[in-house]
C-alpha cells in the first residue's frame, strides 16, 4: 500500500511539474473540462469511458486535459509546450485531425511511438504531436483528440473575442472604471479567484397595474423593454411602460425610484397614456419598444428616441422622437422585423444597434443585429436576408454581429431577447434566455402548453460584457432567475429587462425588470382563443427591482494573500482608486515599469493600505504623511500590482481629481450624476 501510494504521489508531483510549464488554455465547448493526470487508468473523455493503458515514459505523468470526444476550439492565453494525441488512421466518419493538427503548426514527436490509447481498432492507434505555442493562437480540434501539458484550463461556450485574444500592447483606461468581468487587463495574478455574485432581488413588486381610478386589477405592468432612466435635469426617475398589454404606453415618474407618480399626459383625459386611441395605432399595434435619451445629442435629456416593434412575423417597426419625453412625434418606419425587436446605444463602437428577433427551425429563438449611426426613417428597409420583401441594402457603415442562437450547450436554452447599454469601460448587456424546459408530464414549456395551463413561459437574464460593441462574454450562471412555476410568487416567470438596465442609487446597481404571476383560471381550455391579455399565462404581470453593489458583478477575491499584476497600461490621471471589501484584511498598490521593476516612490510599501474596510471608491494614496502625497507618474505603458490579504477587489481606475471620477458612462444613471458619464 505505501508503495503503491508513493507511486500515486510520484505520478502527482510529475504532473504539477509538467503543468507549472505548461501553457494556459481557454476551450470552447458546451461540456465541462477539467485539468487530471495522464497514467495508465485516467479517463480520457468526459462523456466516454475510455480509459488509458500504460503509456510511453515521456507522456506518463503529464497533465491531461479532459474534454468530450467531439470537436471543440482551443485558445492559448499563455506560452507554453502543448502535445497533442490523435488517431494514425481516422475512422471512416470522423475528420482527419491529425492532419488538421499538421496544419495549425504542430510536429509529429519521433520519441514516441504509434500505441493504442483505447479500445483495439486501428483508429483508436495514436500519434503524439507537440507544439510550442503563443499567447493569442487559436486551434480548431475535430473528432477526437487528446491534449497534454497544458498549466491550465478554463471553458467559454464562446470563442474568445479578440480583444481577449489579442489584447493590445497597452490598454487605454481613461474611459472608465476597469472591472475584471474578464482577464483583459490581466496579465498575471496568484492567490486569487474570480467570484460572480447575483442581484438580490426585492421581496414585492414596485409597481402593479391600475385602473384608472387607481383601483387595483388583475392585467399587466410591465415594460418590454420600455426604458427607465434618471434624468437630471428634472432630478426624477422617468419610466415607459405598458398597463394591461397591447400598447397602452404609460409615462411615470418617482424621486426615489419606489413610490411613482402616473401624471395626465392630455392624450386620454385624466391618464397617463403615452398615445391617444389610435394615434399610430399604438394602442393596438405594440409588442415591445424602447426609449432612450439621445447619447448622440447635445443635450440628450431633450432629445428622446422611441422606437416600437409590432407583434407578429415581419411587422414595420417605428421610431419616435420627443423633445420632453412626454409627447412623441413620428420619425418614420425603422424597418420590418418579427416582434419583441429593441434598440440600443452602444458606446464603443458610437451606433444605435438594432437587436431583432431571428430563428431558425430547429434552433428556436435567436437574435440578429444591425447598427447605424443615425435614427432617422431612411434607414428603412428588410432586414432579414431571406426575406423576399426586402427592398434596400444595409446602410453604409453598418455591424452586424453573428447570429446568436442557442447552439451554444446550454440545452433547451434560446435567446429570447438581448438589451445592453454602456457602463463605465464596458458594454453591460443582459441576455433574456427562454427556458424550454420539460415539465413533469412531458411537455415543453413553450407558448402552446402555458397558454394551456395559464402559466407564464420561465424566462431568466443572464449579464453579458462587451469590449468592443461587437463581442459579448457571457457571465457564467443567471444573474436573476424565475421564481418558478408552483412558488406562488410574482415573478413567477417571464422575466424581461427594462431599456436602461440599471441605474446607479445609493452606490449599488438597481436593475429593474418585469415579470409575471400568470392565473390558471384563465388557461386555454376555459377562455379559448382570446387576446393577449386575457390570456392567463401573460397575466398578472408587475415591475420589481434586483440590487447589487457598484461594480459588483464579480471581484477577485484573495482568502489569504493574493497579487493581480495588470497588463501595460496608458492613463492621463493622477488618482488611483479602488472599489473593494476588505473588512478583515487589506489593499495595496505599487506602480511597475515595463520591465516589472518598481516605481520609485510608488511600492507598496510607500502604499497607504486601505484597511478593514468596505468602500466602492477608495484612493489608494502614495507618500510617508510627511511630505504630502504623490499623484501618479504618466502612465504610458506602466503597470499596477495589486497586494490583497483577505480582501476582494471589484474595480479600479485612474482619475484626474481626488473626487475620483471615473469618466466613464454610468448605464441609466443616477441622482450622484449629472449626465450619461461620471465627470
Amino acid at each position: 500500500m505505501k508503495k503503491q501510494l508513493f507511486g500515486v504521489v510520484a505520478c502527482l508531483s510529475l504532473a504539477a511539474a509538467w503543468a507549472a510549464n505548461g501553457p494556459k488554455l481557454n476551450l470552447v465547448t458546451g461540456e465541462n473540462v477539467k485539468l487530471s493526470v495522464f497514467r495508465e487508468g485516467a479517463q480520457l473523455f468526459s462523456n466516454r469511458p475510455y480509459r488509458a493503458p500504460k503509456l510511453p515514459s515521456l507522456l506518463d505523468g503529464q497533465s491531461l486535459v479532459v474534454t468530450p470526444i467531439e470537436g471543440f476550439q482551443i485558445d492559448c492565453l499563455s506560452d507554453g509546450r502543448l502535445y497533442a494525441l490523435a488517431p494514425e488512421t481516422p475512422y471512416h466518419k470522423d475528420t482527419k485531425v491529425g492532419e488538421a493538427l499538421v496544419k495549425q503548426g504542430f510536429e509529429r514527436v519521433a520519441d514516441v511511438p504509434v500505441f493504442q490509447l483505447f479500445g483495439k481498432n486501428p483508429w483508436e492507434r495514436v500519434v503524439t504531436y507537440r507544439k510550442d505555442v503563443r499567447a493569442g493562437e487559436h486551434f480548431d480540434v475535430a473528432k477526437w483528440a487528446v491534449f497534454l501539458g497544458a498549466g491550465a484550463v478554463e471553458r467559454s461556450d464562446a470563442p474568445l473575442p479578440p480583444y481577449l485574444a489579442h489584447p493590445p500592447a497597452r490598454i487605454d483606461i481613461d474611459g472608465g472604471r476597469q472591472l475584471f468581468v474578464d482577464d483583459y487587463v490581466v496579465e498575471s495574478k496568484s492567490g486569487v479567484v474570480r467570484h460572480w455574485n447575483s442581484p438580490v432581488k426585492l421581496e414585492s413588486p414596485i409597481l402593479r397595474p391600475t385602473r384608472e381610478d387607481g383601483t387595483r386589477i388583475g392585467g399587466c405592468a410591465v415594460a418590454t423593454d420600455g426604458g427607465l432612466w434618471w434624468d437630471p435635469v428634472i432630478g426624477r426617475y422617468r419610466l415607459w411602460y405598458e398597463d394591461n398589454w397591447a400598447g397602452n404606453m404609460r409615462y411615470a415618474e418617482s424621486k426615489d425610484g419606489m413610490r411613482w407618480e402616473f401624471p395626465d399626459l392630455g392624450k386620454v383625459k385624466g391618464t397617463n397614456r403615452v398615445f391617444a386611441d389610435g394615434e399610430e395605432k399604438c394602442n393596438h399595434d405594440l409588442d415591445s419598444w424602447s426609449v432612450w435619451p439621445d447619447y448622440t445629442a447635445a443635450n440628450p435629456y431633450a432629445d428622446w428616441k422611441m422606437f416600437t416593434s409590432a407583434p407578429g412575423r415581419l411587422t414595420p417597426d417605428t421610431l419616435y422622437g420627443s423633445s420632453d419625453g412626454r409627447s412623441f412625434t413620428r420619425i418614420g418606419v425603422a424597418g420590418w422585423s418579427f416582434d419583441r425587436s429593441t434598440l440600443h446605444f452602444d458606446s464603443l463602437i458610437g451606433k444605435w444597434v438594432y437587436s431583432l428577433r431571428d430563428g431558425r427551425p430547429g434552433v428556436g429563438r435567436a437574435r440578429r443585429f444591425l447598427a447605424v449611426d443615425e435614427l432617422k426613417k431612411e434607414n428603412a428597409q428588410y432586414w432579414f436576408e431571406n426575406d423576399p420583401k426586402r427592398q434596400s441594402e444595409r446602410p453604409a457603415g453598418t455591424v452586424e454581429p453573428e447570429l446568436w442562437t442557442n447552439v451554444d450547450g446550454e440545452g433547451n436554452h434560446q435567446l429570447y431577447n438581448f438589451d445592453a447599454v454602456p457602463y463605465e469601460s464596458l458594454m453591460l448587456g443582459v441576455r433574456e434566455v427562454l427556458h424550454v424546459d420539460i415539465s413533469p408530464d412531458g411537455k415543453k414549456r413553450d407558448n402552446g402548453y402555458c397558454w394551456t395551463v395559464g402559466l407564464p413561459k420561465t424566462t431568466g437574464l443572464q449579464f453579458a460584457f462587451s469590449r468592443d460593441g461587437r463581442h459579448y462574454m457571457r457571465a457564467s450562471e443567471e444573474a436573476i432567475s424565475s421564481s418558478g412555476w408552483g412558488s406562488g410568487k410574482w415573478d413567477t416567470g417571464y422575466l424581461s429587462a427594462i431599456g436602461g438596465i440599471c441605474v446607479i442609487k445609493d452606490e449599488r446597481l438597481w436593475f429593474y425588470y418585469s415579470a409575471l404571476r400568470g392565473d390558471a383560471e384563465m388557461r386555454g381550455e376555459k377562455t379559448g382563443k382570446v387576446p393577449m391579455q386575457k390570456q392567463g399565462m401573460y397575466y398578472n404581470g408587475a415591475i420589481g427591482a434586483a440590487t447589487l453593489r457598484r461594480d459588483g458583478f464579480c471581484g477577485m477575491v484573495a482568502d489569504g494573500n493574493g497579487e493581480i499584476v495588470t497588463r501595460p497600461l496608458a492613463f492621463t490621471g493622477s488618482h488611483l482608486f479602488v472599489n473593494a471589501e476588505c473588512l478583515y484584511g487589506e489593499v495595496r498598490a505599487e506602480i511597475v515599469d515595463g520591465s516589472c521593476l518598481v516605481v520609485p516612490g510608488f511600492s507598496a510599501a510607500d502604499c497607504r493600505e486601505l484597511k478593514y474596510v468596505d468602500r466602492t471608491k477608495a484612493e489608494l494614496v502614495f507618500g510617508d504623511g510627511t511630505s504630502g502625497t504623490r499623484v501618479l507618474p504618466k502612465g504610458n505603458g506602466l503597470r499596477i500590482r495589486f497586494k490583497l490579504h483577505c480582501a476582494t477587489l471589484y474595480s479600479f481606475w485612474v482619475s484626474p481629481s481626488e473626487r475620483g471620477e471615473s469618466r466613464g458612462y454610468v448605464a441609466a444613471g443616477g441622482p450622484a450624476y449629472k449626465g450619461l458619464k461620471d465627470i
